[in-house]
C-alpha cells in the first residue's frame, strides 16, 4: 500500500468523528471558558471585596502625648479607615462592646503605657475579638502580630539611646531627644509614601487576565477534545497494525501517521471553530471579547497585508502545533493501554493535572514553590507560552522548540510500545504461517 494513500484512509477514517468532534469542542470550550472565569475572578486582585466596614472599639487610660498621637494616627490609616470604624469608649462601654454585631474587636491601653516601653516593664495592650470567626478577625491578629514585632525593633532603638547617653554623660538631654527619637519612629510608620513606593505586581505575568485564561481554555479545549479520537481508534481490531507492520509499514511510521491525522482532523475543528468567531467579529453587538482577541493577535485593525499575513501565518503554526501535540499524546495513550478507557481516563487526568501544575487555573506565581518548579517539566506550560504568544502575533521559539520536541518523544516511544505490545504477536504469526 502506497504510503501516501494509507495516510488519506486514515485520516478519512478519523474525519468521520469531525461532527462528533465539533460538539464536544463546543461543550468543552464552553465547560473551560466557565470554569475559568471564575479562576480568573480569583486571580483578579479586586475580587475579594468587603460589602460593609466593621468597627474596632477601643478605650485608653494613658495620658501620655505620644500615646494620644499613635491613637490619632491609626485612626487615619487608610488600609485601616477602608475597613474599620475606629470607637474610642469608656472603660464600662468597652465591657459590653460586643452587644454590637459589627464590632469584632476590642483594645485596653493601660494607664502608663508608653513610659513602661521606655523603662521596659511593658505593660501589655489587651486585645480581645468577637465570638464570630471572621476575616476581620484574622487582620486585626497580623495587625497586632506586626505592632508587637514593630514596638520590639522601637525598644531596641530606645535602649541603645539611653545606654549611648549615659556612657557620653549627656542625660540633661535625654527627654528630648528620646522625644526625637519617638517622633522620627511614628513619622516612619505612618508616613509610609515617604519610605515606599507601591507596585502593582500582576499574577499573569505581563498578560492580561483575559489573555492568560483565554489562552488556558483554548488549550485544555484542544487536548480535551483528543478523546474521541482515542474512542475511534479503540474500534480498530489491533490485528490491523500487525498486517501493516507485515507489508512494510513499521509502527514507527504508523505512529507517525496516525498522530499526524488526529492533529490534522482537531486542526481542522480548531480552524473551523476560529474561522466562524473571525466573521462574527465583523457582525455589530457580537460579544466585545472576540473583537479583542483577533485584534490583539493582529488579524483586525492592520492595514499592512504582509503584516496581516505574517500573523495569520504565526496563528495558524501555533495552532497547528498545539493540535499536533494533542494528537500525538492521543496516539500515545492508546499505545500505552490495551483498554480504552484506561487510556481516555489517563489523557483526562494527565491534562487536567497538568494544567494545574502549569498554571492554567491558578497562575504558577501564586502555586507553592514546589508546584512551580514542577511546572517546567510540564509540556501544558510551553504549550500555554506558545498560544499566549499567538495574542502578540509572535511565536516563542523557545516553546515552540521543546514542544516539538515533546511531540517527537511521544511518537517514539508510542512506536516503541507498539512494537513491545505487538511485535511478539507479529512473530508468532509468522511462525505459524
Amino acid at each position: 500500500m502506497n504510503k501516501l494513500i494509507f495516510f488519506k484512509l486514515d485520516f478519512k477514517r478519523k474525519f468521520n468523528t469531525f461532527p462528533f468532534i465539533l460538539l464536544g469542542t463546543l461543550l468543552l470550550f464552553a465547560f473551560c471558558g466557565f470554569s475559568l472565569f471564575f479562576a480568573s475572578k480569583m486571580a483578579d486582585h479586586n475580587y475579594i471585596n468587603f460589602s460593609e466596614k466593621k468597627k474596632v472599639a477601643f478605650d485608653s487610660e494613658d495620658n501620655s502625648v505620644i500615646t494620644e498621637n499613635i491613637i490619632e494616627s491609626l485612626t487615619k490609616v487608610k488600609s485601616l479607615s477602608s475597613l474599620f470604624e475606629v470607637k474610642r469608649l469608656s472603660k464600662e462601654e468597652l465591657e459590653h462592646a460586643f452587644d454590637d454585631s459589627a464590632v469584632v474587636a476590642t483594645a485596653s491601653v493601660p494607664e502608663d503605657f508608653f513610659n513602661s516601653v521606655n523603662t521596659g516593664k511593658n505593660l501589655p495592650i489587651v486585645v480581645r475579638f468577637s465570638d464570630t470567626p471572621s476575616l476581620y478577625s484574622v487582620i486585626i491578629a497580623e495587625l497586632c502580630t506586626s505592632g508587637e514585632r514593630i514596638l520590639k525593633s522601637a525598644e531596641s532603638g530606645i535602649y541603645l539611646q539611653y545606654d549611648l547617653m549615659k556612657e557620653k554623660d549627656d542625660m540633661d538631654n535625654y527627654e528630648t531627644a528620646n522625644n526625637l527619637l519617638n517622633l522620627k519612629y511614628l513619622s516612619t510608620a505612618f508616613e509610609r509614601n515617604s519610605f515606599f513606593n507601591y507596585k502593582y505586581i500582576v499574577s499573569t505575568e505581563d498578560y492580561s487576565i483575559f489573555d492568560y485564561y483565554l489562552a488556558s481554555c483554548i488549550m485544555l479545549t484542544m487536548l480535551l477534545s483528543g478523546i474521541v479520537l482515542i474512542i475511534k481508534r479503540s474500534n480498530l481490531n489491533r490485528s490491523i497494525f500487525i498486517k501493516l507492520k507485515q507489508s512494510g509499514r513499521g509502527y514507527f511510521f504508523q505512529s507517525v501517521v496516525d498522530a499526524t491525522t488526529n492533529g490534522s482532523v482537531l486542526f481542522l475543528t480548531a480552524f473551523g471553530y476560529l474561522l466562524i468567531t473571525y466573521v462574527l467579529s465583523f457582525i455589530p453587538g457580537m460579544p466585545k471579547v472576540i473583537k479583542a482577541f483577533f485584534t490583539s493577535c493582529g488579524l483586525l485593525n492592520t492595514s499592512d497585508i504582509t503584516t496581516y499575513l505574517l500573523n495569520l501565518l504565526t496563528f495558524l503554526l501555533n495552532i497547528f502545533v498545539l493540535c499536533l501535540f494533542s494528537g500525538s499524546f492521543c496516539t500515545f495513550c492508546y499505545s500505552l493501554f490495551e483498554n480504552s478507557y484506561a487510556a481516555i481516563l489517563f489523557h483526562f487526568i494527565f491534562i487536567i493535572v497538568a494544567s494545574y501544575i502549569s498554571g492554567c487555573f491558578i497562575p504558577s506565581a501564586i502555586l507553592p514553590n514546589a508546584l512551580q518548579e514542577m511546572s517546567k517539566y510540564m509540556p501544558t506550560t510551553y504549550i500555554q507560552q506558545l498560544i499566549l504568544h499567538i495574542t502578540r502575533g509572535d511565536v516563542q521559539v523557545q516553546s515552540l522548540i521543546i514542544v516539538v520536541s515533546i511531540i517527537f518523544i511521544l511518537i517514539v516511544i508510542s512506536s516503541l510500545l507498539q512494537y513491545i505490545r505487538l511485535g511478539n504477536k507479529a512473530l508468532k504469526k509468522e511462525c505459524g504461517s
